[in-house]
Parts: structure tokens; C-alpha cells; sequence
């Protein structure tokens, strides 16, 4: 005893079993961190392959139907899915007097799709839709998409 105090029984910051054992906890903190932010991105992953493959399912059933309706007021298939996108929507009327004249709808054939920079319709997984303009078939160039 020093002068009625007591004895300081921990152990010095600089000892070797302190330093041990807080780069044993940082080790175990950091392998824990880790292991939760790999559940996390495989969870993640999960979860967006099916919401991207049911977006593809509905942007296909879309640019199959601009396709129809481009060739049912144009009366010939587009030239390329860029047209889709560019031109506008024209009906055109009659009147009952046999005039004709337009009616313009407002918007193109497809609308609020991303493109790429040559202005190409992309799909959900980033790649540009094939065309056949032979047939007017629309398909995902993504690998393993492509007989959606």
C-alpha cells in the first residue's frame, strides 16, 4: 500500500496483452463487418435479378406493341428502334365532309425508356434491344434473354 491508497491492479496501455487483445477485438469488429456487408450484397443481388427480368418482361410487351402500332399508321415496319423513339405519333381523320387532317398525339411511339448515346433503346440490364426489321421482332440482346 501506498499511503493508505490502493494498489492500481490494471494493466499498462503500452503491456503487450493490452495491445494483443485490441487488434484481436479490431480483427473480430472487422470480420464481422464484413461478413454482414456480404450477406447484404448477396441479398441485394437477390432481390434485383427477378424485379430487372419482370421490367424486361413489360419494356419488351411495350416496344412489340410501338412496333404494331408504328407499322398500323405508317403501313411498313420501322427501320430501327431508334425511329420508335424519334418520330411522333400521326393519325390521321377524315371528316364528314372528306376533308382530311391530322391529329398529332402527343409523345413518340416509346417513351421514358433509357438510351444509349446513338440514342438506342437499352434494357433493364443495360443492353440495347435487337431488331429484326425484316420480321418486327423486338428481343433483349442481354445473354441468356434473348427468346424472351
Amino acid at each position: 500500500m501506498n499511503g493508505g491508497q490502493p494498489e492500481d491492479t490494471a494493466e499498462p496501455l503500452n503491456s503487450p496483452g493490452a495491445a494483443g487483445r485490441t487488434v484481436f477485438e479490431a480483427l473480430v469488429y472487422v470480420i464481422l463487418f464484413f461478413t454482414l456487408l456480404l450477406v447484404a450484397v448477396e441479398r441485394y443481388y437477390s432481390t434485383i435479378k427477378p424485379v430487372r427480368e419482370q421490367a424486361l418482361v413489360i419494356e419488351l410487351a411495350n416496344m412489340r406493341t410501338a412496333v404494331v402500332y408504328f407499322a398500323m399508321l405508317n403501313g411498313r415496319l420501322p427501320e430501327s428502334l431508334n425511329e420508335l423513339a424519334t418520330k411522333d405519333a400521326i393519325i390521321k381523320k377524315r371528316a364528314i365532309e372528306g376533308d382530311e387532317y391530322r391529329i398529332i398525339i402527343v409523345g413518340k411511339f416509346v417513351q421514358a425508356m433509357t438510351m444509349d448515346q446513338a440514342g438506342n433503346p437499352t434494357d433493364p440490364f443495360g443492353n440495347v434491344f435487337g431488331y429484326d426489321k425484316e420480321k418486327g421482332r423486338v428481343y433483349s440482346s442481354t445473354p441468356g434473354y434473348e427468346r424472351w
